[in-house]
């Protein structure tokens, strides 16, 4: 069983309506793509019950601030359409869920405190981001590439630089190790209906998905 008592999918096996993992809104999305139906009153329901306040102060389940939002939460949260283009940019294209955090623009941060925090964590894991304040409005950012997709999604204009980001960071992803990230760039030009792309017939999606998911899940039995 790869479902969670709030219809989410999961990577993992989930016990007693409770999932293992913490990404169930892009699993979620990914679901969507591949045909799977979802359950809009539960997944607004366990957005809802996740909720501390305005967005960003979503966690990733309920009662569950730990870990932090991720950018691939976001885009599952987007594509599943729990959140909007007004929100993510009102937030200024921030999402970190952690108490004490208000989302401000860019040119309000100070630059130096930032390189300071993340010079001190450079050989750390990624996780030690949570730790440092001073990084979570550029840490706990959407990337071009992600801020391209929303746009794009939003039908919203979108830059000539900021489209070359965009697809020299996908020919990146296409060639390289990264699984997860193959599915990403998948999900994303699903919901574009970019499938005649270059783009798309370059990204061998369907081995990035046995890759990654195990033998035997739902989403494996539907790869064409």
């Amino acid at each position: 069983m790869y479902q969670d008592r709030f219809t989410r999918w999961h990577h993992k096996p989930v016990f007693d309506g409770e999932p293992s993992s913490n990404n169930g809104w892009i699993y979620t999305a990914y679901a969507y793509h591949l045909g799977f139906g979802l359950h809009m009153d539960e997944l607004f329901k366990c957005f809802y019950d996740s909720k501390r306040g305005e967005w960003p102060k979503v966690d990733r389940s309920p009662g569950k601030m730990f870990p932090p939002l991720s950018r691939e939460e976001v885009l599952g949260l987007y594509i599943c359409g729990m959140i909007d283009f007004t929100m993510i940019k009102k937030s200024h294209w921030q999402f970190c869920n952690l108490i004490g955090f208000t989302p401000k623009p860019l040119w309000q941060t100070n630059i130096f405190k930032a390189l300071k925090a993340a010079w001190k964590i450079r050989k750390a894991h990624r996780n030690a981001l949570w730790e440092e304040e001073d990084l979570y409005h550029l840490g706990f950012r959407l990337p071009p590439q992600d801020t391209w997709f929303v746009l794009k999604v939003a039908e919203k204009h979108v830059g000539i630089l900021h489209t070359l980001y965009f697809y020299i960071s996908s020919l990146l992803t296409i060639y390289g190790d990264s699984n997860s990230g193959k599915l990403i760039l998948w999900v994303k030009l699903k919901e574009l209906k970019m499938e005649n792309s270059f783009l798309y017939k370059m990204l061998d999606y369907k081995k990035a998905f046995k890759a990654y998911f195990p033998y035997g899940h739902d989403f494996l039995k539907v790869m064409r």
